[in-house]
């Protein structure tokens, strides 16, 4: 069998899974009933036996033998192939195929080597970059193939080299030389099974290399070849068009077409693209699939650009609106409200019915349809933008108010008979009297009740009307304001008195309190909105909120505070949640409150103030100043010195207002009210989160920090002493507040009996007193004095304890450098200058050299002495001994003389008494010890 027999026509590309490096060609290119191979085929040499472990073991045999160079040349490859085979068959553990595999690559190896001018060493190249490839050495399997390329060009595998070669580049990521070997291929034609796979994957090393023309261009000519023929919007419907088992492959290069185009800068970049190479038949397709690529990557607005490209460079499509519609509900996906405005709009604009678009010819229904929805959207749209800028931005509002009476006034221009006609004439009528443009909406009014006399909106459209007119009444000028206003309000009463039972007569009534309540009449508007409120049967439930609200508003302006907070609550009761209208109101009703708690605590009742400061939580609580009221109320508390009350306050306060500006500050007070309140755990709580918020200054921080260590060892809280510690590490400063901190720790560790944990603290106190430097002070120098010198008693501690045992020189040399250790100690806390801790270490010198002399005399004798001997070695002794006496009385007496220097203290009563047993002709006796010290002094 040739190698080119043996070779299958669809071949995997191995490592691309993802859209950025393309699908296998498995997936794409390969035939259903011919699945494509996970590696390069092996070429059968021969008929493989029944047993080919057996033949193997024969080849073997035969391999030791002498044979003719060709008969040996054959036997090594076959003994190749069937490594290859065997391993194909037996599969088995890992190492054992990759021996099989090695020992293949050996064969082949040396078949080359052996036999470099053998006619058939392209096959053996071609198996030995097989092995390479299953071995995982890519590399080596790219080499061989580049050989059978350089030294077999007229090789029946030569285009399955090319390919393969390709493949094994582009799975290393060398895809530069990747596309040159699949150009190769390509410029052996069509005729190539390997044509299609290379020019797809040469597309896609040219994309992966960012040549996105390149690539364009490779994947355009694959659709161009496998589309269907005419020209197609829909990409399921290509899809569905191309040829049997290219689905796939059409469904990635429009993939691939779009991603490019997306990388260019999509719609724009298509455009110029088709401008400069010249535009394809499916050009519609290709710019809505680029769309709904870029939909489908959440790229919303540029999908919308994309969708418009199309338009731009076709503005009399057939398919020109829905584009439009396409890009419409991009942006409508991806929540861009302003830009889905403009592209109806623009909808609006280019295919309403007198378009140039249209030509003449009728517009479709279809495209009416959406041309009427699009009107409605935008009028109901710049209605409602209105509506939420009227409270922040009246200019603003008005004119987004005239914008929706534009909208509206061409849907009616352009649908006059449609069903919704009266609703939305009335709708105009209202954008135009919130757009300012009173009498236009007065007529409008009319005109609803003239053409829709049998219509719902009829009725409200002649109150509206009337109400327009009392609107009026206002914008006239300042001069003629007033008597415009009462004429209102008297023709409204008449209405209501003339007419009791019209169906608006109620809302005359109404209107006509609101007009009372605006000239400052007060009394009168409260009376009027009384008629309505007493009305029977009851006046409609917004009728009746109006009236209250002027009641409500009207006792507020006469400072009645408490008949305005029943008329406000009860206004609020009639109002539906949740409303736009009830926070105004709700907002009122708390500030009649808190006027009342004001009168109250200015009257000098804090306990009356807290209680109406706290009723505005209680009636309605989500008004904006209730966080003010509670904090007040808390202040009030405090003020009447009712701490446990005035702490459930405060903490009523942080769980209800999280994210107030005032929690710094009730935080303070809480601390200071649970202080008074003898809580010094629950103070304790307060200041760590007084502490921890970095918007405190630096200095209240660190109050706050060690008052809170202070309170939580007040309190015995086991958390104390971790708190102390971590106030060390974060506040060094101030050194004597930091020092106190560590000597705490210290002696707590000592109540622990924690020597490990004390001796630490030690050492943190003398570090943090010397690197003070010149910041050091008497304080910080005394604690780091005091921990020296523990050190340094331990040291003589240790050192004392060390007996002196024959052989005497190794035991004297370990006493004496523990002395010396101990005497540098005790010298390193006298010169911290520290009067008690320098007596301390004074007398500590004394009383180590008189304990080395001691040792001295106490020490092991020898063995075997006489009586003499042993007399004359104690003789000798006690001269040893005798300088450390000495030494041990002068420290003493240097402590006696600091007496004299108007130190007093524990430690120079201490070296008299051993003044007092080491030299006792001198200080034994009390009277010569009283003449001695003040001698001394």
């Amino acid at each position: 069998m040739s190698p080119r027999a043996a070779l299958p026509l669809a071949l995997l590309l191995a490592g691309c899974s993802t859209i950025e490096t393309g699908p296998t060609l498995q997936e794409i290119a390969a035939p259903p009933d011919q699945p494509p191979p996970d590696a390069m085929p092996v070429l059968q040499s021969g008929q493989v036996p029944p047993s080919a472990e057996l033949a193997a073991l024969n080849y073997e045999k035969l391999l030791a033998l002498p044979q003719e160079p060709a008969a040996r040349a054959e036997t090594m490859r076959r003994l190749a192939d069937l490594q290859l085979e065997l391993d194909e068959r037996r599969g088995g553990s890992l190492a054992d195929s990759q021996a099989r595999q090695r020992r293949a690559v050996a064969l082949y190896t040396a078949v080359l080597a052996e036999f470099p001018g053998d006619p058939a060493n392209d096959r053996v190249l071609y198996q030995l970059a097989r092995a390479h490839q299953n071995l995982g050495e890519p590399a080596q399997a790219e080499e061989a193939l580049q050989r059978l390329i350089r030294e077999y060009p007229q090789s029946g595998a030569i285009d399955d080299a090319y390919f393969r070669r390709a493949e094994l580049l582009f799975k290393l990521g060398h895809f530069d030389d990747a596309a040159l070997a699949y150009r190769r291929v390509l410029d052996l034609g069509p005729a190539t099974p390997f044509f299609a796979p290379a020019q797809y994957k040469y597309g896609w090393a040219q994309y992966r290399q960012s040549n996105y023309e390149a690539a364009l261009e490779v994947f355009l000519s694959i659709l161009g070849r496998e589309l269907p023929p005419g020209e197609l919007a829909d990409v399921q419907a290509a899809l569905d068009g191309a040829g049997a088992g290219k689905q796939d492959l059409v469904r990635d290069a429009l993939r691939v077409v779009s991603l490019s185009l997306t990388q260019l800068g999509g719609g724009d970049a298509a455009r110029k693209y088709f401008a400069a190479h010249g535009e394809p038949p499916h050009a519609a397709l290709l710019h809505a699939h680029l769309g709904e690529h870029l939909v489908e990557k959440r790229r919303y607005t540029d999908a919308a650009r994309a969708y418009g490209a199309f338009i731009d460079g076709h503005p009399r499509h057939a398919l020109a609106p829905a584009f439009q519609m396409r890009a419409i509900e991009a942006l409508t996906r991806g929540g861009f409200v302003d830009q889905v405005v403009e592209e109806k709009e623009r909808y609006a604009e280019r295919f309403a019915p007198d378009a140039d678009y249209w030509g003449g010819r009728a517009a479709a229904a279809e495209v009416l349809a959406q041309l009427r929805a699009h009107q409605e959207d935008l009028a109901r749209h710049y209605q409602a933008r209105g509506q939420q800028a009227r409270a922040h931005d009246d200019a603003a509002a008005r004119q987004e108010f005239r914008s929706a009476a534009h909208w509206y006034g061409r849907l009616l221009g352009q649908f006059p008979q449609d069903p919704k006609a009266p609703e939305l004439r009335f709708l105009r009528a209202e954008a135009l009297l919130d757009g300012g443009d009173t009498l236009a909406a007065v007529a409008e009014y009319r005109r609803v009740v003239a053409d829709h006399a049998d219509s719902d909106k009829a009725p409200e459209a002649a109150y509206a009307a009337l109400l327009a007119t009392q609107r009026y009444s206002t914008e006239v000028p300042e001069a003629q304001r007033a008597e415009a206003q009462r004429a209102s309000v008297a023709a409204a009463l008449q209405l209501a008195e003339r007419f009791p039972r019209h169906d608006q007569a109620l809302a005359a009534l109404t209107r006509a309190a609101e007009d009372l309540y605006r000239l400052r009449d007060w009394d009168a508007a409260v009376a009027a909105a009384a008629r309505v409120l007493d009305h029977q049967p009851p006046a409609a439930p917004g009728l009746r909120r109006t009236a209250l609200g002027v009641t409500a508003d009207a006792h507020y302006s006469r400072k009645r505070f408490d008949r305005a907070e029943a008329a406000y609550l009860e206004l609020l009761a009639l109002m539906p949640e949740p409303s736009e209208e009830r926070a105004p109101v709700a907002e009122r009703a708390a500030e009649s409150i808190y006027k009342q708690a004001e009168t109250a605590r200015d009257a000098g009742d804090p306990r009356a103030a807290a209680e109406a400061f706290l009723r505005i939580g209680a009636r309605v609580p989500g008004s904006r100043i209730r966080a003010a009221a509670d904090y007040d109320a808390g202040a009030m508390l405090i003020a009447a010195q009712d701490w446990d009350r005035a702490a459930a306050v405060l903490e009523a306060f942080r769980a209800t207002h999280a994210t107030s500006g005032l929690l710094p500050e009730v935080d303070k007070k809480l601390a200071v009210v649970y202080q008074n309140a003898g809580r010094p755990a629950q103070a304790a709580a307060v200041l760590d989160r007084i502490t921890a918020r970095e918007t405190e200054t630096a200095d209240v921080r660190l109050e706050a920090a060690w008052l809170e260590v202070s309170l939580l060892e007040q309190a015995r809280d086991p958390k104390a002493w971790a708190a102390y510690e971590a106030y060390v590490k974060r506040y060094p400063q101030p050194l004597d507040r930091a020092m106190e901190a560590r000597r705490k720790l210290a002696d707590r560790a000592a109540e622990g009996k924690d020597a490990a944990r004390r001796q630490h603290w030690l050492r943190e106190t003398i570090a943090a007193d010397a690197a003070a430097g010149a910041a050091r002070t008497p304080r910080s120098r005394q604690l780091a004095a005091e921990a020296t010198l523990e050190f340094a008693r331990a040291a003589a501690h240790r050192a004392g304890r060390l007996p002196l045992k024959l052989p005497l020189a190794p035991s004297v040399k370990a006493k004496k450098q523990a002395v010396e250790r101990a005497i540098a100690q005790l010298t390193a806390a006298s010169e911290y200058h520290v009067a008690a801790v320098t007596t301390a270490a004074t007398y500590e010198l004394g009383l180590l050299y008189q304990q080395f002399g001691r040792s001295v005399l106490d020490s092991e004798r020898p063995r075997r002495l006489s009586a003499l001997e042993r007399e004359q070695y104690d003789l000798l002794l006690e001269e040893q001994a005798f300088p450390f006496e000495e030494k041990a009385i002068e420290w003493h007496e240097t402590n006696l003389r600091r007496a004299g220097e108007g130190v007093a203290g524990e430690w120079i009563g201490r070296s008299l008494q051993a003044l007092a047993q080491l030299v006792p002709g001198k200080y034994g006796k009390r009277e010569q010890t009283t003449e001695v010290y003040d001698a001394l002094r």
